[in-house]
């Protein structure tokens, strides 16, 4: 009587891991941190594995993409772009992040990449994406320690 349960139980629990996410390359492989002038200066090296980065997310209809900095965005030098694939959900949440800089999980793949394949590589299957705050040149409030240099 006990094993049928068992086997609904154990069945359910594996569809909910593979749908949510839990199964996979983020639980047996923990993300690298990179700079984004390793993936632009070698792709290759990267290809295929968890990544973590941090760039200036500048998220648009067909060319979402993370810059090394907000100036490379703002004077269009887009050999300093990694294209990065994002999901509906991802894609409005990145609408709050907008133009600002972000740390990003994901796996990295060199090549071409984003819209028409002219990019150096793209992060794919994000699985963390959220803003990245540290700024060592903004004074610190009394009582507030600011980010050691």
């Amino acid at each position: 009587m006990l094993q049928p349960v068992i086997a609904n139980v154990t069945c359910f629990a594996l569809a909910f891991a593979l749908m949510t996410g839990h199964v996979g390359w983020a639980a047996a492989e923990p993300p690298r941190d990179v700079s984004m002038v390793q993936l632009i200066a070698d792709p290759a090296r990267y290809d295929g594995q968890a990544i973590r980065l941090i760039g200036y997310l500048h998220p648009q209809f067909e060319g979402d993409a993370v810059y090394l900095h907000q100036e490379d965005f703002r004077r269009a030098i887009i050999q300093n772009r990694i294209a990065i694939s994002l999901t509906e959900t991802q894609r409005r949440a990145a609408a709050r992040l907008n133009k600002g800089y972000v740390l990003v999980e994901g796996r990295f793949r060199a090549g071409a990449g984003g819209q028409l394949g002219l990019w150096q590589g793209s992060v794919e299957d994000v699985s963390r994406l959220g803003g990245w705050t540290v700024d060592r040149t903004r004074q610190a409030r009394p009582g507030e320690h600011k980010a050691a240099p």
